[in-house]
C-alpha cells in the first residue's frame, strides 16, 4: 500500500445526485493523486503544505523537487519516515 496526501482547498459538488454520490476536484486533489501514483510500496508522500502542518508530529525526508503533471513548477515532495515520540514545540 502507498498513499499521497496534500492539504488545501477543494471544490465539492454532486457527481450523481440520483445515487447521492458527491465528488471533489481541484489542484489539491490532483497533487494528492499524483503523489499516490509516485509512491512505492509502504510509502506515504506529502505535498509542501501538508509537510508544514505535520512537521511537528512526523519525521520526513525531503525529496528532490519533482515535475508533476498539472503543475508548471516542480513540487517539493516529502516522504513520511516515522511519527515523532514527542511533538516538537511550536515556534512563535
Amino acid at each position: 500500500m502507498h498513499t499521497g496526501i496534500d492539504t488545501g482547498l477543494v471544490v465539492t459538488g454532486g457527481v450523481d445526485a440520483g445515487k447521492g454520490a458527491t465528488g471533489v476536484t481541484g489542484d489539491t486533489v490532483n497533487l494528492a493523486s499524483r503523489l499516490s501514483g509516485m509512491g512505492k510500496s509502504g510509502e506515504i508522500l506529502v505535498g509542501p503544505y501538508t509537510y508544514r502542518m505535520a512537521e511537528r508530529y512526523f519525521d520526513f525526508e525531503a525529496l528532490e523537487p519533482t515535475t508533476v503533471e498539472g503543475r508548471t513548477e516542480p513540487v517539493r515532495i516529502y516522504r513520511v519516515l516515522s511519527r515523532k515520540d514527542q511533538p516538537a514545540r511550536s515556534i512563535g
